[in-house]
Order: C-alpha cells, then sequence, then structure tokens
C-alpha cells in the first residue's frame, strides 16, 4: 500500500541519516508532493489584458518535491489577438506563489519569435504578482531588457520548463 501521512505539517523524516562533512541541514522533512496541471496567463505587465491561448495545444503541467516546483509548459497564441496589454511580456496563473525576495527563475525557454539583439531569454519574478514571471532577453554583451509583450502575436508558441522555490 502507499505511506499516508495522516496528519497536516508532518512528512517522511530523514533526519536518521548522516548529513556531509561540515553540512547542517536546515529541514530534513519531506512534507509536501504534488502533480497537476494549471493555466498559463500570458499578457503585458503595463495594464490589463490578455493574449488568448489555442486550449487544445496548450499544456502545462507542474510537479511540487517539498518547497521546489517544477514547470513544463507549451503555449500557443491564437490566430487572432486581442487585447494583450502593454509593456513586458508577462506569464501569470503559476501554482504556487514564491517567497518574497525571490529574483531570478531558473528556466529553459524556446520562443517562435524574436527580439531584435537579444541572444536568450531568462525569467524575472515580478514585484506586482507573487505567482508571475517577466520575460527578459539577455543580448551578446550580457546586458539584460525586458521583452516587450508585442514581441508575442498571433499564431506563436511558446515552449519552456523551469524551476522556482515556492514559499510554505
Amino acid at each position: 500500500g502507499n505511506l499516508v501521512v495522516g496528519t497536516a505539517g508532518h512528512g517522511i523524516d530523514f533526519s536518521a541519516q548522516t548529513p556531509a562533512s561540515g553540512i547542517t541541514p536546515s529541514a530534513e522533512i519531506l512534507d509536501h508532493y504534488e502533480e497537476g496541471t494549471f493555466t498559463p496567463v500570458f499578457g503585458g505587465g503595463g495594464n490589463a489584458g490578455t493574449y488568448e491561448q489555442v486550449a487544445a495545444t496548450t499544456l502545462a503541467t507542474y510537479t511540487r518535491i517539498g518547497n521546489q516546483v517544477f514547470i513544463e509548459l507549451v503555449a500557443n497564441s491564437a490566430s487572432s489577438v486581442t487585447g494583450c496589454g502593454s509593456s513586458y511580456l508577462r506569464l501569470s496563473g503559476l501554482p504556487f506563489n514564491y517567497p518574497d525576495g525571490v529574483k531570478n527563475v531558473h528556466a529553459e525557454a524556446y520562443l517562435n519569435f524574436t527580439f531584435t539583439g537579444v541572444s536568450c531569454f531568462a525569467f524575472q519574478t515580478s514585484s506586482a504578482a507573487s505567482d508571475a514571471l517577466i520575460f527578459v532577453g539577455v543580448a551578446a554583451d550580457g546586458t539584460t531588457t525586458n521583452v516587450p509583450v508585442s514581441a508575442y502575436g498571433a499564431s506563436k508558441q511558446i515552449r519552456m520548463s523551469f524551476n522556482y522555490r515556492t514559499a510554505l
């Protein structure tokens, strides 16, 4: 059968293990595991508005292990988009909030749209919401700039995987 933890706030206790030399663990209880799907929302960070996604071809899954959330996402914008907001491109609707003070998120992404002068993309947490990420373009010289929402338009695709630490 399955191991069932019957009381909230408890989990699998690993404190009997010996930590590596010089290491003092801050936690040794695995207290959360979850898998599921969520609905990503793409839009502008400057004002209200979102891009319509093709629901049949948009897939967003997550796995949460302890305080780490792993995301796999494929999103396709509709063939005609309106009301997408302004300013920078933002992804919201993440399944779990990240804690205050988190600035960057490790991510790998394929975007089938271009943004001149950018050699790769990164993601930054949004100061406006704890469940949103801002797309950041990174130039060859290391300088960064927010990706404008206008770079993502009709009939475009975003494929990405990333992980982030969630608030407990």
